[in-house]
């Protein structure tokens, strides 16, 4: 009997076994967050799903502009935040969708500029500052940002060469469908490259340049930033300060070569002479090459110099050349601070 018995048992466990169904995959709703301008939309999806009927528990801040089976566009009507329904298989998912007025705009969505020339679009943006740009061809045309101005930053945007390039902007936490979009025509014209500071004059060709005229130091710029990049540092900002301090010194070194001033003092209290703070700092001075990769290829080679460009410890970076009519007439200063 309790042979029996256990023969049966063994029955019944392999056939519980064999019964138990597989667990079905949950749905899921692709966001649960989201931050959306007036005017701008976003899909929302559910996965693991036949069919789901949508909603929404404030119409006049989000709406629902189409659907199909599992998804559904929703648009920014009004600010406010609300909820975003998706009903399934007995179970309710919901996005919290918070709504603001459309916040980048450019000055400029179409630009023209010769190949080595520059050109400032302003941006005003509001409701974030974690501001994304991307660049479709930086062969065209290259993109730096400076400082913010408020609620405004400026983007500086300089021609490489000749073509179209398209500079999208948007903000982090939002959705990629908030950007607004530059369109960059280089033409390939090129100025002249000889620039010359005279007393804190930029001069080209015998008249006051234009800001394409600084192309060289932003050459430099763009050199130390690959060498940074070598060692897997992040890239250092070009200082409006920094570049009039750099002014400074490029003036000073062509009359006293050294690090340490005309007046006796030592080079970072031009600084200090400019009002600008730093916790560290550092300078390169150098004479005699008439070029960006020139001047570079002499800082590279040497480990003082060297030791500068790829600190770890320097977040922003100035350039200035003076070229005179005597001694070593090309007079180059980089200055850097954290």
């Amino acid at each position: 009997m309790k042979k029996l018995f256990s023969i049966f048992l063994s029955i019944v466990i392999v056939c519980t076994l064999c019964v138990i169904p597989a667990s079905a995959a949950v749905p899921k709703l692709n966001k649960t967050k989201v931050n959306l301008p007036i005017g701008y939309s976003i899909t929302l999806k559910v996965s693991n799903a036949d069919k789901v009927t949508w909603s929404t528990a404030d119409k006049s801040v989000a709406k629902i502009k189409s659907k199909t089976k599992t998804s559904a566009k929703i648009v920014g009507v009004g600010t406010g935040s609300t909820y975003i329904y998706a009903k399934t298989g007995g179970k309710t998912l919901k996005c919290k969708v918070n709504v603001k007025k459309a916040f980048i705009s450019a000055n400029n969505d179409k630009i023209t500029i010769n190949k080595g020339a520059k050109k400032t679009v302003s941006v005003s943006v509001s409701g974030s500052k974690s501001i994304v740009y991307s660049n479709s061809n930086s062969k065209i045309c290259s993109v730096t940002s400076a400082k913010w101005d408020g609620n405004k930053l400026k983007l500086t945007v300089k021609g490489k060469k000749s073509g179209t390039a398209k500079i999208k902007i948007y903000a982090k936490g939002y959705s990629k469908s908030t950007l607004e979009t530059i369109t960059v025509n280089v033409k390939g014209s090129e100025g002249d490259g000889n620039v010359t500071i005279f007393g804190g004059t930029i001069v080209v060709g015998g008249e006051t340049a234009s800001e394409s005229s600084l192309s060289e130091a932003e050459k430099v710029v763009e050199l130390v930033n690959a060498e940074r990049a070598k060692k897997g540092l992040p890239a250092l900002t070009m200082d409006d300060k920094l570049n009039e301090a750099a002014q400074l010194r490029a003036k000073e070194i062509a009359d006293t070569f050294s690090h340490t001033r005309p007046d006796g003092r030592s080079c970072f209290t031009a600084f200090d002479d400019l009002g600008i703070s730093y916790g560290y700092a550092a300078e390169n001075i150098a004479a005699g090459r008439n070029s960006a990769e020139g001047v570079m290829g002499d800082w590279i080679n040497s480990s003082g110099h060297y030791a500068n460009i790829v600190s770890p410890n320097l977040n922003k970076i100035g350039v200035a050349l003076v070229v005179v009519p005597n001694g070593y007439k090309y007079y180059w200063v980089q200055v850097f601070t954290d």
